[in-house]
């Protein structure tokens, strides 16, 4: 799904509104991935340059998200980011582009 991803949070502190930046664009990916022994849902915002077949991750994978709110044409996501090691709590509002 063609999205615009605004992050809310920085190292699991929100964000205030005057920092808000444009967001960026890509498509969401909802994902189950190995992480050592464990399997975990992810979801990414990937990209794809024009004739190629590899997705390139644009934000770090949200991981165990949960749907928070759904808009008319945007959705809440919370769960969780890694930063150096260190796992936040991280939300994405995604507007749904056409």
């Amino acid at each position: 799904m063609k999205v615009r991803v605004f992050t809310l949070r920085s190292r699991g502190k929100r964000t205030p509104r005057s920092e808000a930046s444009e967001g960026i664009a890509g498509d969401l990916r909802m994902d189950s991935m190995m992480h050592g022994s464990e399997i975990h849902s992810v979801a990414r915002l990937c990209q794809r340059a024009e004739l190629s077949c590899v997705d390139r991750e644009v934000l770090p994978p949200l991981y165990s998200p949960a749907l928070v709110a759904l808009g008319e044409a945007s959705l809440l996501l919370r769960g969780f980011q890694a930063v150096d090691g260190v796992a936040y709590v991280q939300e994405w509002r995604c507007v749904i582009e056409r």
